[in-house]
């Protein structure tokens, strides 16, 4: 069954494009690995700066594979020194019935 996973990111200050590229480079790593479906990732920004990443994976599988590999780690380890995880309740927008952000361009994907 087709999943969706949501991340949502604090980029630290000055990292913001560094943190798009960064998910730009895990999204068509996984992608041409075979792990990730064809559609483009959306990216969304809510006010206070927050980047959230939403992706389609194929299958469950899919999802524990990228955790487990080497090097998707080592772009994950990359992105945690431009930004932090945030849980994705902590986005103000994300408080209301239904979570409406700015939408960022997603380039290179």
């Amino acid at each position: 069954m087709k999943r969706m996973l949501i991340v949502s990111y604090k980029p630290f200050p000055g990292k913001r494009q560094a943190l798009l590229d960064l998910l730009a480079n895990h999204h068509r790593t996984a992608r041409a690995q075979g792990r990730l479906g064809t559609e483009r990732p959306w990216l969304g920004e809510g006010v206070n700066g927050e980047v959230v990443f939403v992706v389609g994976i194929d299958a469950v599988e899919s999802l524990e594979a990228i955790w487990e590999d080497e090097l998707l780690q080592d772009i994950e380890a990359a992105i945690a020194g431009v930004a932090r995880m945030v849980p994705l309740r902590s986005v103000v927008e994300a408080d209301a019935a239904f979570v409406d952000l700015a939408a960022l361009p997603v380039r290179g994907v």
